[in-house]
């Protein structure tokens, strides 16, 4: 038996929590989704920028890519990769910000907990809004 603040558990260390850190881990049980939900957002925002940033440098350099990549990615493919990349990427990175902010809200305790979502939401659609508007301008 192993002694964690004051009390015995059978089980070892790390498995008492005090019954504010149980009533918590209760109230931010909607988070585990949302928490899944952010992870995979990160995951294809960090393969997207991964991609953007190899068609980028096929870009400059076109030998040394196609060379590295073994003939796959020639200037062209590069150069049209790169320019349909930009509306996922800002797609995938408005997504991200909004679950972390949303999750970030419901730690918050706020009084109303719609909130948690209406204010991560409308932020998020301006932004998509202004981001979307930017990129797909002529000029």
């Amino acid at each position: 038996m192993a002694f964690i603040k004051g009390r015995y558990t059978p089980e070892g260390i790390g498995t008492y929590k005090e019954p504010r850190e149980r009533e918590m881990s209760k109230k931010i049980g909607v988070g585990r989704g949302l928490a899944q939900l952010e992870r995979l957002a990160a995951w294809i925002l960090a393969a997207l920028l991964l991609s953007y940033l190899v068609s980028g440098y096929g870009l400059v350099k076109p030998s040394l890519v196609k060379r590295l990549s073994l003939g796959v990615l020639t200037w062209e493919r590069c150069y049209a990769l790169h320019k349909n990349l930009d509306v996922p990427l800002i797609i995938c990175f408005v997504f991200h910000i909004s679950m972390c902010l949303t999750r970030t809200l419901l730690k918050r305790n706020l009084k109303h907990k719609s909130l948690a979502y209406a204010i991560p939401a409308t932020l998020g659609s301006l932004l998509l809004g202004l981001l979307l508007t930017l990129s797909l301008a002529e000029g």
